[in-house]
């Protein structure tokens, strides 16, 4: 049980570091468009 409480938190981290590349690629395209 422990191990899959490790896993789920491992891939919730997973998940936070793509939305926060996702938002960061997406914020440098509306700087160069607004530029």
């Amino acid at each position: 049980k422990p191990l899959v409480g490790r896993l789920v938190k491992q891939h919730e981290a997973d998940i936070q570091n793509y939305i926060q590349r996702f938002l960061q690629r997406h914020l440098e395209k509306l700087k160069q468009k607004n530029s």
